[in-house]
């Protein structure tokens, strides 16, 4: 990273995660906290939009190349200026793990782009469950066209797609159950009546106020559950858990 912000663990992806768009590499000394001795050399990278962290990581890789390249010869001959941190503006990270991964569909869908960037593969995933399904994405772009009141996962325009509360994310690479994998699939299995998109938007505080035979007939006709769980609709619509979190520093 660029130090002395992002100090400590896994610096890409936390840089990734938080949406930054410049990340590199420091040549620095040795000290006794992590990532604190004094720099050397840093070469800055881009972050782009869409970049996962592999890919900042490759850039990474060939910013350091060159932040070496540069300062050795000054380090050969002892000349090598050494600059002290000013760690009070920097910021540390700690470890990730693959809980990480999860999924707060609440947080919008900038926030869940970031997050699917942050931990694509080779790292575990972003990662969603509901009503006993298991939702794995792995890569995902912007789309066009309004979010939704309330998350859900359909059909829409050729593609599945995620629609959060500002806008929708196109679901390029991902896996429900282990068997979905592509749109296509999506489509054999979930159907595609867009129709229903606003039908099935009811929390349990909502219920509460039908009758328990009214209240029955819509769980089994639209798959209704409880506030923060995925709706599983045969029509191509299911809402997505908003009472799930991921990690913050």
């Amino acid at each position: 990273s660029l130090l002395p912000k992002y100090r400590g663990r896994a610096p890409v992806n936390w840089a990734v995660l938080k949406g930054e768009r410049e990340s590199g590499a420091t040549l620095h000394r040795m000290a006794a906290k992590p990532d604190a001795g004094a720099i050397v050399a840093q070469q800055a990278v881009p972050i782009l939009p869409d970049d996962t962290a592999v890919e900042v990581f490759r850039k990474v890789t060939v910013a350091a190349e060159l932040a070496l390249d540069r300062a050795l010869p000054a380090l050969l001959a002892g000349t090598a200026e050494h600059r002290p941190q000013d760690l009070e503006h920097g910021s540390y990270f700690g470890r990730r793990t693959a809980a990480d991964g999860r999924i707060d569909w609440s947080a919008g869908s900038r926030a869940v782009h970031d997050l699917v960037r942050a931990v694509a593969p080779p790292y575990p995933g972003a990662h969603a469950s509901a009503a006993g399904h298991t939702l794995k994405v792995w890569r995902t772009l912007p789309a066009t066209g309004p979010g939704a009141a309330r998350p859900v996962l359909r059909w829409q325009d050729g593609e599945a797609r995620a629609l959060c509360h500002d806008a929708a994310l196109r679901l390029l690479e991902f896996e429900i159950d282990g068997s979905i994998r592509d749109a296509a699939a999506f489509h054999a299995r979930f159907g595609a009546d867009e129709g229903t998109l606003g039908a099935i938007f009811f929390g349990a505080n909502i219920l509460a106020g039908i009758s328990a035979l009214s209240a029955g007939w819509l769980a089994r006709r639209f798959g209704l559950l409880g506030v923060g769980e995925l709706q599983v609709a045969e029509e191509g619509v299911k809402g997505l858990g908003d009472g799930e979190h991921s990690v913050s520093p």
